[in-house]
């Protein structure tokens, strides 16, 4: 087993010897700080600024409010917290088809209307949550009906991200500014 190890980081080791060929690459970035405000706040962006504020006041919510009050509301309890937790994620992985073959079949899969419905229910409903029950129905409410790719975490800094894990240019960095905006 020990000799397959070395083999392979041998090879490894192989592989990376023309990456010396490669020369560095620096994508400059197109505006100055001040221009980047001035695009931040331009017309042409108002809809960008409006969605990465919107975004960013509900990840504020999601990723800071809603776990403090679903602890909150199950008494301290850690147990009782991996429980909701554990059904939730169950409900999510097994619901997600479910609902999103439903969603296919009436035609609504990527319709933002729709879409934003679920999610704003699914915030009424933690908005009205009473018991372990409703935090877990409120909870699956979101997790299987909202594309993922719609509010982008970041899994390894546990963060939102703006660019959605792909990359970082000039429009991501007007996205990443409204979230900081709406946070």
């Amino acid at each position: 087993a020990w000799m397959m190890l070395v083999g392979v980081a041998a090879l490894a080791f192989l592989a990376s010897i023309p990456l010396t060929a490669v020369s560095e690459a620096y994508e400059p970035y197109a505006w100055s700080y001040s221009q980047t405000l001035r695009q931040l706040f331009a017309y042409s962006n108002r809809r960008v600024l409006a969605a990465s504020i919107r975004d960013g006041m509900q990840g504020a919510g999601l990723l800071f409010l809603w776990p403090l009050a679903v602890f909150l509301l199950l008494d301290w309890s850690y147990e009782l917290l991996g429980i909701v937790i554990t059904i939730t994620l169950l409900i999510t992985i097994f619901g997600r088809k479910l609902v999103r073959t439903i969603l296919r079949m009436l035609n609504v899969h990527q319709s933002a209307s729709v879409t934003a419905v679920l999610a704003a229910s699914s915030w009424v409903l933690r908005l009205a949550v009473i018991s372990p029950t409703t935090v877990v129905i409120a909870d699956s409410l979101y997790h299987t009906c909202v594309p993922t790719r719609r509010f982008g975490i970041d899994h390894i800094a546990h963060e939102q991200a703006a660019d959605g894990s792909h990359y970082v240019d000039e429009r991501t960095a007007l996205k990443e500014m409204g979230l900081a905006i709406g946070r």
